[in-house]
């Protein structure tokens, strides 16, 4: 279908004209509750997992990460191996589109998550970028006194790091799109049983194959970049 105004999900649709409505497919993609949840991969190195709610002008990206340095090395410089302060990015606006357009230089992997409202995912994150009013105090950090980050907690590589949030925030907020089943062998030799399984993911490669799994147009998550 053609419509005479842009539409506002235009984003979501990279390769297609801003005049179609629902990826052009208004059927399959209903937008049920006119706004939708963005997650967000790259996999270059370590890699880098991040999310977003809201659209254009009114797009709220928040991004965790260690934005203070880590604990190694006498002068706070990166270690990509190292533990650190875990800052909270919360980007809104002119912030959050310029984070969102240097990313996507680099390249990122783009999904949208269709079964929770922004509002729920919005006060999960802003009640964890809320309990802190510390600051990075790095001078070498981009966040350096920055009101747009937050010291919220220990960055830990294997356990507490950006992709383990973005897993978090996705679960409890009650999404499905880390939610499968599996088949488990039982005691009775040659019976099985289905076992639900929640994943939370720690590597963005392990979280962006799950997402490219289960992508599907009109299903809980659908992949647009």
């Amino acid at each position: 279908g053609r419509f005479t105004t842009n539409d506002r999900f235009a984003e979501k649709y990279y390769s297609m004209s801003p005049y179609q409505y629902g990826a052009n497919s208004p059927v399959g993609n209903i937008d049920v509750n006119g706004d939708s949840i963005r997650v967000y991969t790259e996999t270059q190195s370590f890699g880098h997992t991040w999310i977003s709610v809201g659209e254009g002008s009114n797009m709220t990206v928040y991004s965790y990460g260690r934005y203070n340095g880590t604990n190694k090395g006498p002068d706070r410089s990166s270690n990509s191996l190292g533990n650190g302060s875990g800052v909270l990015l919360k980007l809104m606006g002119d912030e959050a589109k310029a984070y969102n357009d240097k990313k996507a230089a680099g390249g990122m992997s783009v999904f949208v998550v269709t079964d929770v409202a922004d509002e729920k995912v919005a006060n999960i994150l802003d009640e964890k970028f809320n309990m802190s009013t510390t600051m990075p105090d790095n001078p070498k950090s981009d966040y350096y006194n920055s009101s747009s980050a937050r010291i919220i907690d220990e960055y830990k590589l294997t356990s507490n790091n950006c992709t383990t949030m973005v897993s978090d925030v996705l679960n409890k907020s009650g999404s499905n799109a880390l939610k499968e089943t599996r088949l488990q062998q039982t005691s009775n030799f040659g019976t099985w049983t289905t076992i639900p399984i929640v994943n939370r993911f720690i590597l963005p490669i392990s979280m962006q194959n799950h997402l490219v799994r289960i992508s599907k147009p009109g299903g809980v998550v659908y992949k647009t970049r």
